[in-house]
């Protein structure tokens, strides 16, 4: 009996074209970004693909699509490659998504966001001595929880300048995205204000350090690079040098087509900042409270 997985490999390599596909290297760095929800993956992720020798792909293992991002690839929803990777995740992990590639390609890797792991895939790759693991972490956990909260209110989960639609439209694994006008110098609607529970806020602060203390201890030194959000803004050149010499790829000058959602302080966004600020005043995330 011919494997299932077979089958889909020899229909993947005939069907699909994208120039990444055309060369039989596999001495490439392989790489996993590891991240929670509104860290800023997106915007990172972008970054990466942006360079010529990085092959970036979203999240491979969310349930129902495949992140595949790249043009000449498979629809996320393929049912074939859905079918093939849900029936061998390892298989597909080592075929499909570190299979070969041409020889100009230096990194490869994809996103895995903590809660959506596929713990099967996740526990293989821990102990794979020639992955390397890039965890993406914000420290301000208020705006981590507040950039999620804005993005279900909105149905808004990233924003492109309009000249980059397209790039959105042909493929549905960034889905949601809002398109604006590069004058435009912000994306949420005027006025636009929120309230948070503060025990929504502190499970989420508690669940989020669970995670990220889990993640740190997990990993065998030279293994991991932690990478955190806001240093990424502040100095970019510097972090963005970091890892790709961590990547072991030629340093080059990155760019996104992402667009920052929220620009606003915490108290001009959140209705009830100053209740919050006041009971969590005293506790370890009053370091939250940025005023």
């Amino acid at each position: 009996m011919i494997k299932l997985s077979k089958i889909y490999d020899q229909y993947f390599n005939l069907k699909y074209t994208n120039e990444h596909l055309m060369g039989n290297n596999k001495t490439y760095q392989k790489f996993v970004l590891l991240t929670y929800r509104r860290t800023g993956a997106n915007y990172f992720h972008d970054l990466l693909r942006s360079h010529k020798a990085i092959v970036a792909y979203a999240a491979m293992y969310e349930q129902g699509r495949i992140g595949f991002i790249y043009p000449g690839y498979p629809s996320p929803y393929n049912k074939c490659l859905l079918k093939y990777r849900n029936n061998y995740p390892i298989d597909f992990l080592n075929h499909r998504i570190f299979g070969n590639y041409s020889h100009n390609i230096k990194a490869v890797g994809f996103k895995i966001v903590y809660e959506t792991a596929h713990p099967v895939v996740f526990e293989y790759l821990s102990k794979q001595t020639d992955v390397k693991f890039i965890h993406l972490q914000r420290r301000n956990i208020l705006r981590l929880y507040l950039s999620d909260m804005i993005a279900s209110k909105l149905n808004i989960w990233g924003a492109v300048a309009r000249e980059n639609e397209n790039l959105f439209k042909n493929n549905k694994a960034e889905s949601f995205t809002k398109v604006i006008e590069k004058n435009e110098d912000k994306v949420l609607p005027d006025d636009f204000t929120i309230k948070l529970d503060y025990e929504d806020c502190l499970k989420v602060f508690i669940k989020i350090k669970g995670f990220v203390e889990k993640y740190n201890n997990y990993f065998k030194p030279g293994q991991v690079v932690n990478l955190y959000y806001e240093d990424l803004l502040i100095n970019p050149d510097k972090e963005l040098e970091k890892i790709q010499k961590f990547l072991g790829v030629d340093y080059q000058k990155l760019t996104s087509r992402f667009i920052k959602i929220n620009n606003q302080k915490l108290y001009d966004v959140i209705e009830n900042y100053s209740d919050l600020k006041k009971r969590f005043t005293g506790t370890e995330w009053a370091v939250f409270f940025e005023d």
